[in-house]
């Protein structure tokens, strides 16, 4: 589809308020993903890189995760990959500064997740779209 960018092709550009991910491509283009993306006060903004792709990463909650999510807690040494995993099949892990922001771009395995805002700040594919754009994705060892 056309997209206005200054972005290089390869970029990745989360668009939380309209519940898309764009993949910039040469020529003005762009794939677009339908995303879940953080609810309200949780939605986080800034440039990162992918440091890290996973396939059926394994899920910690952070300790803040735990103090307002109580039942998190049994996870707390992580929760292996698996069809249960909230993080699903594929995971692109994002970083600044070398150092891993604990937000991720993730595969959702709830499709009616999607175009809704309610996570802790990650961003939710559905697992086809995830498989495609972690295919595309560079990782950048800053």
């Amino acid at each position: 589809m056309p997209y206005a960018s200054q972005e290089a092709p390869g970029t990745i550009v989360v668009d939380p308020a309209n519940y898309y991910v764009y993949r910039i491509e040469e020529g003005g283009r762009a794939t677009r993903y339908g995303a879940n993306v953080g609810r309200d006060g949780f939605r986080w903004k800034g440039d990162a890189y992918v440091g890290r792709k996973s396939e059926w990463a394994t899920w910690t909650p952070p300790p803040e995760m735990i103090k307002r999510q109580p039942e998190a807690a049994k996870y707390a040494k992580g929760m292996p990959g698996g069809l249960d995993n909230p993080l699903g099949a594929r995971t692109l892990h994002l970083y600044q500064n070398g150092v891993y922001t604990l937000y991720t771009i993730y595969a959702s395995s709830v499709p009616e997740t999607i175009g809704n805002g309610i996570t802790s700040g990650c961003i939710g594919l559905v697992s086809q779209d995830m498989i495609r754009l972690v295919g595309f994705a560079t990782v950048n060892e800053r």
